[in-house]
């Protein structure tokens, strides 16, 4: 995948789901922390079929496309369809986070070029950005849809291994930090240490 920037994604004021479609209109343009690399591995394993899982996610980082600003909102078969894209992205690494090898990492990488020219097929269609960032082009992400594949095909290209915290149990990439790493950020290291359980265990709530 070519460089990508994220999009500019405000925290909504709230979320409603109603007859399939997900309704997250915009509230203060309080900026969203997007998660760190790693992280599309723990949305994978979300069920889409579970609205607090999916409401848990809007609600930390919006709807996934512009429909979701306005009602009746964005259909949900959006939501399956990035988490089925994400678990067969995820194939191309084991359960304890390292890269697989053979067959599991070809598919990935075959079904990673299928994204990619879906992507940049409707990036074009619908007027996409491409801007100079040092010295190659990037795709300007539309939307989160798009952020989180783009994040996995980086992840995907880069191939480097993965960990659960050992706090929240969120997914995290162990590219460019010390191998030996446990967490996927500072206060889950001393909340760890301090013996402080996360109040929850699903990815969205907690990182």
């Amino acid at each position: 995948m070519a460089a990508f920037i994220a999009p500019q994604v405000f925290m909504p004021m709230g979320v409603e789901i109603r007859g399939g479609h997900l309704w997250a209109p915009l509230g203060p343009n309080i900026p969203v922390r997007l998660p760190g690399y790693g992280t599309w591995r723990s949305f994978a394993e979300s069920d889409p079929n579970d609205v607090r899982q999916i409401e848990a996610i809007a609600k930390r980082f919006g709807g996934l496309t512009e429909d979701a600003f306005t009602q009746p909102g964005e259909s949900l078969q959006i939501w399956h369809e990035l988490v089925e894209d994400l678990r067969i992205l995820a194939l191309a690494w084991t359960q304890t986070g390292a890269l697989d090898s053979g067959s599991p990492v070809s598919r990935a990488r075959s079904f990673g070029l299928q994204i990619e020219r879906q992507l940049l097929d409707e990036h074009h269609r619908t007027g996409g950005r491409f801007v100079l960032a040092g010295e190659e082009w990037a795709l300007v992400c539309q939307n989160m849809a798009q952020w989180w594949r783009v994040v996995a095909l980086e992840e995907l290209r880069r191939g480097s291994p993965m960990r659960r915290c050992r706090h929240c149990a969120t997914w995290f990439s162990l590219g460019g930090v010390r191998a030996d790493a446990g967490f996927c950020q500072p206060a889950h290291r001393s909340a760890f240490y301090q013996k402080r359980p996360p109040f929850s265990r699903f990815w969205a709530e907690v990182i």
